[in-house]
């Protein structure tokens, strides 16, 4: 009864069904780094000579990413987590939302698709394009690499205004999803 009149407003485009989407990963597999020696992706991209010559490497940016989760105490992300501090305080409000129905309290990611494009993306110790930036992360992919249009409408909604503080948005959104 109530869709109709839903449907009838002037705001309201259209009204479908919660609809499914999977991950489609690829196959990813962690690359080892020699050290001293940089990966072939900040070379390819150029991001090297934007760190020598131009002083660029993401500081002072935060970047969203809605993936599979992150890891927040990986060793090349820990410290680029905006909810970190050296201080052993953590806070992950405004840092960290679980869009799916997994309950995640705090970043974490069940898979590690997340976790692999965040280490791309601002990985330290030569891993990431942009190191010098900061990090949040939404889960929209639950452990099967699962998705609901719901959940991904979730997730945009708080990235725009985190914990409902538009201050807290970021600079940066990554989807990272494959093909589609």
């Amino acid at each position: 009864d109530v869709l109709p009149l839903l449907a009838a407003l002037p705001d309201v485009r259209l009204i479908r069904q919660d609809r499914a989407h999977t991950l489609d990963a690829g196959t990813f597999r962690p690359t080892a780094n020699v050290a001293g020696e940089l990966l072939w992706n900040i070379q390819r991209v150029g991001a090297d000579l934007a760190w020598s010559r131009l002083g660029l490497d993401g500081h002072g940016t935060v970047i969203a990413v809605l993936d599979t989760g992150a890891d927040w105490q990986h060793p090349a992300l820990r410290a680029s987590y905006r909810g970190y501090t050296d201080k052993g305080l953590v806070n992950h409000r405004g840092n960290w939302f679980c869009a799916t129905n997994e309950g995640f309290l705090y970043p974490g990611d069940n898979v590690g698709h997340g976790t692999h494009v965040l280490g791309t993306i601002v990985g330290a110790e030569g891993l990431g394009i942009a190191p010098g930036a900061r990090w949040i992360a939404i889960k929209v992919f639950d452990g099967q690499g699962l998705t609901y249009d719901s959940w991904l409408h979730a997730a945009f909604q708080w990235v725009l205004a985190p914990e409902g503080d538009a201050t807290l948005a970021p600079d940066i959104v990554n989807c990272s999803w494959g093909s589609e």
